[in-house]
C-alpha cells in the first residue's frame, strides 16, 4: 500500500454518511463500555507512533465518539471539531503534519484552544463492506513536519483492520445472543403453546397421536394416553398399545385397509379398569417421495356419552314414528287405500333406517354403500341390488336424502321396474368424477331383465323427490328405456360431505 500526506478536503456523499450510520447500528458499538482490546490498541498506535495521545473515534452524524482513548480526557466531541471525518472519503492514511497550517482544521477550537492540538495522523476504519465508520488517528501537541515513517504508518493501518475484526466479533456475538435469545423466547412460546394444546385436550378430551409406519413407533399425548388408561408417555411401540390395550389392533388393521383419510367410532377396553369407552378416531396418512404411506397423525375423542345420549334420541324418534304412524293410520283409516298407507308407513320407516345408520358403530361411517345396504335390507330384495364402485362418506343431511331417494328407487323398481320379476337385477354404481368446480359424487341406478319400461304419464311424489337430487346443486336425469329404468344423480361433494 502506498501511503501519502492527504491536502484537499473531499466532501463525504451523503450515502456514505447513510451507509456509515447503518454499519454503526449493526455494530451496536456507540456508548458502549470500555474494552480492553480496543483500549490496547490505543495504547500500541501512541507507542508506535510516539505521539501522547492515539484515539478510536467513530464518526456519528452531529459527533465523533472515542471507543478508546490515550491522553485524552473527553469521550467525544461535536462533529464541528472533528479531524478524523476528513480522512472517510479516502482509504489512505491521513496526515497532517500541522494543523493549525491546514485550512481544514486551522479554525477547529481543539487546536485554537485547549488542548491546542498540532499534530494529527489517522489511518480508516474500513469495514468488509468497505464502509468507513471512523479513524485509529494519533495527535501530538507540537507540529511534525516529517510526519510519520512509512513503518509508522503500515502499523497504524494493520492496527486500524485489528479494530474492525474487533469490531466484527462483536457484531457476530450480538448476532449470536440475539439467536439465542430468540431461540429462548420461541422455545417458551412452543413450551406455552405445549401447555395450552394439552390443557385444550384434556378440556375437550382429545388426545393427538403420530404413527411412524416403518418403526410402528407411535408419539402420544397425555391426553392420549389417560383416554387409553395407560400412564402418561410421550412415545411407545404400537405392540405395547395393542397388548394393554384390547381392540386397538382391529382399529389399526380397519384404517390400514382404508383411504387416506380416515374417521370411524371403534369400541375399547381401556388398560386402567377394563371399562367400554367408545373412541372418535380421525387421522390422515402422510406420503413420502415415492409416495408411500410414512406417516399416520389425528386425534381420538371419547364420544361414549355421546353415543349413550344418541342412543336414547333414536329411541325416542323410533317412539315418535310409531306414533306418526299410528296417528296416520288412525286418521285416514277409510279416506285412503291400504297402498298408500303402506307407502306412507315405508317411507317412515326409510327415515328410521336413514336415523340408524347415522347412529352405527362403524368405521366407515355413513357412507353410500352403508345407506344403501340399510334401505335394501328392509325391502326383502335379497341380493338383487348390489351397490358398486368407491365409497364415499356423506354429511348427516345427505344420508337423510340419500336413504329417501334409493328407498323411492327400490319401491318403484319392485312395484313397476326390475325387482317386480325373479330375473330383474339393479346395478348400483357410485363413482366420484372430476368437474372444473371440483369433484363430484355419481350414482347409476341401471335396471334390467324387468318389464318394459315406459315414461310415467303423471309425476308421482317419487319421481319428484327423486328427480329433486342429493343436493341443492345437483343433478338428476331420469332415462325410461324400454330395456330398463335408469337414473343418474350427481351432486358436488362439497355439499354432501
Amino acid at each position: 500500500m502506498a501511503y501519502r500526506i492527504k491536502e484537499p478536503e473531499v466532501t463525504e456523499p451523503v450515502a456514505s454518511v447513510s451507509q456509515r450510520l447503518d454499519a454503526l447500528a449493526q455494530y451496536d458499538i456507540l456508548d458502549s463500555e470500555c474494552e480492553r482490546s480496543y483500549d490496547d490498541i490505543a495504547f500500541l498506535a501512541k507507542n508506535l507512533c510516539q505521539t501522547p495521545v492515539a484515539l478510536v473515534s467513530l464518526v456519528e452524524k452531529d459527533r465523533q465518539w472515542f471507543k478508546a482513548r490515550d491522553g485524552f480526557d473527553a469521550c467525544q466531541t461535536s462533529i464541528e471539531q472533528s479531524v478524523c471525518r476528513h480522512g472517510l472519503c479516502s482509504r489512505d492514511v491521513l496526515v497532517i503534519p500541522d494543523l493549525t497550517k491546514d485550512p481544514r482544521t486551522a479554525e477547529n477550537t481543539l487546536v485554537t484552544e485547549a488542548p491546542h492540538i498540532r499534530f494529527y495522523a489517522g489511518a480508516p476504519l474500513v469495514t468488509p463492506e468497505d464502509v468507513a465508520i471512523g479513524m485509529l488517528c494519533v495527535i501530538d501537541t507540537v507540529p511534525r513536519p516529517e510526519g510519520l515513517s512509512a513503518d509508522q504508518q503500515r502499523g497504524l493501518v494493520a492496527l486500524a483492520r485489528q479494530v474492525i475484526d474487533q469490531l466484527e466479533l462483536r457484531k457476530a456475538l450480538l448476532g449470536r445472543e440475539r439467536a439465542l435469545v430468540e431461540q429462548k423466547h420461541e422455545a417458551e412460546l412452543l413450551r406455552r403453546t405445549a401447555e395450552r394444546l394439552e390443557f385444550a385436550e384434556a378440556a375437550g378430551h382429545v388426545g393427538a397421536f403420530e404413527m411412524d409406519l416403518s418403526t410402528r413407533d407411535v408419539i402420544v399425548s397425555a391426553e392420549f394416553c389417560r383416554l387409553h388408561g395407560i400412564e402418561p408417555v410421550s412415545r411407545l411401540a404400537f405392540a405395547e398399545l395393542e397388548r394393554r390395550v384390547p381392540h386397538v389392533r382391529g382399529i389399526h388393521e380397519t384404517v390400514e385397509s382404508g383411504p387416506d383419510e380416515v374417521r370411524g367410532e371403534f369400541l375399547i377396553h381401556r388398560a386402567d379398569n377394563g371399562s367400554d369407552r367408545w373412541l372418535d378416531v380421525r387421522a390422515l396418512y402422510a406420503r413420502d417421495a415415492s409416495g408411500a404411506r410414512r406417516f399416520l397423525s389425528g386425534v381420538v375423542t371419547d364420544v361414549t356419552e355421546r353415543r349413550m345420549i344418541n342412543e336414547e334420541i333414536s329411541h325416542r324418534l323410533k317412539n315418535t314414528m310409531a306414533l306418526v304412524q299410528a296417528i296416520a293410520g288412525h286418521t285416514l283409516r277409510g279416506a285412503a287405500s291400504p297402498e298408500v298407507m303402506q307407502e306412507f308407513n315405508r317411507r317412515v320407516s326409510a327415515l328410521a333406517t336413514a336415523h340408524d345408520i347415522l347412529l352405527r358403530p362403524s368405521a366407515q361411517g355413513a357412507g353410500v354403500h352403508a345407506v344403501a345396504n340399510g334401505v335394501l335390507a328392509g325391502l326383502s330384495v335379497d341380493d338383487r341390488v348390489r351397490p358398486d364402485g368407491e365409497d364415499v362418506q356423506l354429511s348427516s343431511r345427505a344420508v337423510l336424502v340419500l336413504a329417501m331417494l334409493l328407498h323411492e328407487l327400490s319401491t318403484n323398481a319392485i312395484k313397476y321396474g326390475a325387482l317386480s320379476c325373479k330375473e330383474g337385477r339393479v346395478t348400483l354404481r357410485t363413482a366420484r368424477e372430476a368437474r372444473a368446480d371440483g369433484e363430484w359424487l355419481v350414482i347409476d341406478w341401471a335396471e334390467s331383465g324387468g318389464p318394459d319400461v315406459a315414461a310415467p304419464t303423471k309425476l308421482g311424489l317419487g319421481t319428484r323427490l327423486v328427480k329433486r337430487g342429493l343436493a341443492p346443486d345437483g343433478e338428476a336425469d331420469l332415462t325410461y328405456d324400454p330395456a330398463g329404468f335408469r337414473a343418474r344423480i350427481c351432486a358436488p361433494l362439497s355439499q354432501i360431505c
